[in-house]
């Protein structure tokens, strides 16, 4: 009554000292969304007292005090990567949540388990997503077991260090736009091939016992193929994060789909945190009504980019020049006028020209490419070793507007060309706009597509030189760490 009577009136300012102790679940809910919607119309200036979290993650700014001195103030993501005595307090205050184990831990029982989710729909991005994570979470913590749940069949592909092993799950390929979806390879119905997921998901954290889940893009999995494993997860004291790119799809689109599929509702009730790797600048994630009053922390860690530029190669007579596909599932949209480029540019101005099909392109058709490779002087490979090696020193890059083909050229600064993805989701259209915009890439869109429109945009790159440094962070990997750092100390003093 009085919180009212103060907003009612419009205090201009408005002193609170712990305004959720002990209040019922219900009536501490009702008041933080009270305050949060006041913090956020910033009408009255609202200084609180308080152990919430929840009140924590809404300010502006916190101020942390000892001994009545202020010894921390900034704002939480700020205190989250810098401060390990804000982290410590974070762990220690957090409200206490049972760890009901079915049984002991094993043998090694104190150390770190992470599970990493990628539902992987067509290409390798979001398995490559998550095993670059689980990388360099292996080697901050070099202690840590580390599992990946992915239904890419590229994953046999990828190289996972000590420490990391994959499960594979049945192969979905996506109908339409994240709603519908159908088995890749094995001739089953829809609803058998979720069920097989979705119980092998539940066992997985059942019987690994992660402190952590990382759910990378679908908080809830296909057809809610996670809720079951989350349920789980909960039900031992475990943490899950969600974890979104840089863009997900149009604004409008993906407000209407997770507010159709319950995702908010579910990153409400279930998740610690929420990591977007990328930036406010490229795209607000308010627009996806993910913000401070979304019910669950909201973290910008920036672009998951290669801070370590490898050495130069020897140089070599004309350019370099490299085109990818990703996993190659569609890659020949990009490939095959990346070939009739050639027959253009490479008579004129040698070098080596090489392209990377991929690990899903359908064997005829990397063989067609193959042949038309031969003729037109490209090298054309299914895999290289350490392509990201390949493509630091390239001169010119051709790819799809993929997140880690962009996360790529923008860590190791490659003049490229990008033909973003036409459809359906405009996510590459999107992101191929944005960082055209700061003249860090050239694009083709795919209505222009040609081998006459690829040979001008390689020339204009090639001519470019070196672009100029990104205006967003590339320290993802780091930033995102920290996340999973403090939900995990958090977890562990529940």
């Amino acid at each position: 009554i009085a919180l009212a009577r103060a907003l009612v009136r419009r205090t201009p300012i408005l002193l609170l000292d712990e305004p959720t102790t002990g209040l019922d679940a219900a009536t501490q809910a009702e008041i933080v969304n009270v305050l949060r919607e006041e913090l956020l119309q910033k009408k009255t200036t609202v200084v609180i007292a308080t152990h919430d979290q929840r009140l924590i993650q809404a300010a502006d700014e916190l101020v942390m005090l000892e001994d009545g001195r202020v010894v921390q103030r900034g704002t939480y993501d700020d205190l989250l990567h810098t401060s390990e005595d804000f982290r410590r307090l974070l762990a220690e205050e957090r409200a206490p949540r049972a760890r009901e184990r079915g049984r002991p831990r094993l043998a090694g029982g104190s150390r770190r388990r992470l599970l990493f989710y990628s539902h992987n729909g067509v290409g390798v991005g979001h398995l490559q997503r998550q095993l670059d994570l689980a990388t360099a979470y292996q080697r901050r913590h070099p202690e840590t077991a580390i599992l990946l749940a992915t239904g890419s069949r590229g994953a046999s592909m990828f190289h996972f260090p000590d420490g990391i092993d994959y499960l594979k799950l049945p192969a979905l390929r996506m109908v339409d736009r994240y709603r519908n979806w159908e088995p890749r390879d094995l001739p089953l119905p829809i609803e058998t091939v979720i069920e097989m997921r979705a119980e092998t998901l539940r066992e997985t954290v059942r019987k690994f016992e992660p402190d952590l889940l990382v759910a990378d893009f679908m908080p809830v999995g296909p057809y809610g193929e996670l809720l079951p494993a989350l349920d789980e997860l909960q039900r031992q004291g475990g943490s899950p994060i969600a974890g979104f790119r840089d863009i997900v799809d149009e604004p409008s689109f993906v407000r209407h789909l997770w507010q159709e599929t319950g995702v908010y509702d579910i990153l409400r009730s279930h998740y610690a945190a929420v990591c977007v790797y990328g930036d406010p600048g490229v795209l607000d994630f308010a627009e996806y009504a993910l913000d401070a009053a979304a019910g669950v922390p909201l973290h910008y860690c920036g672009y998951l980019g290669r801070l370590e530029r490898p050495e130069t190669a020897e140089g070599s007579v004309g350019p370099v020049v490299l085109a990818t596909s990703g996993g190659g599932a569609d890659g020949s949209i990009v490939l095959d006028q990346f070939l009739n480029a050639a027959e253009l540019l490479a008579p004129e101005l040698g070098g080596r020209w090489l392209a990377v099909s991929g690990p899903l392109m359908a064997d005829a058709e990397h063989e067609r490419l193959v042949r038309l490779g031969d003729r037109f002087g490209v090298e054309v490979r299914r895999v290289v070793p350490e392509l990201r090696l390949q493509l630091a020193r390239a001169d010119c890059v051709v790819g799809m507007a993929g997140y880690n083909t962009v996360c790529d050229v923008l860590s190791y600064r490659r003049p490229a060309v990008l033909v973003p993805r036409p459809g359906p989701s405009q996510e590459q259209l999107m992101r191929a706009d944005r960082h055209r915009a700061w003249q860090a890439v050239d694009v083709v869109h795919p209505a222009e597509l040609s081998g006459p429109a690829i040979a001008s945009a390689i020339q204009s790159a090639l001519s470019r030189g070196e672009p100029p440094a990104p205006p967003v962070s590339l320290d993802g990997l780091s930033r995102a760490l920290d996340v999973l750092d403090a939900a995990l100390e958090q977890s562990r003093a529940a």
